[in-house]
């Protein structure tokens, strides 16, 4: 999403905060793989 948008990470991670779970209602669940990235999906 950082890459597409050209956002910084902390932009993101309010935007699937802001919109993804409060106004859509889903519920996100954050993950951080080996490599130390985080990666998010929806449960």
């Amino acid at each position: 999403m950082m890459a597409d948008t050209g956002w910084q990470a902390h932009t993101v991670r309010g935007a699937i905060s802001g919109m993804v779970r409060k106004r859509l209602g889903y519920a996100v669940v954050t993950e951080k793989g080996a490599d130390g990235q985080r990666a998010y999906r929806t449960a």
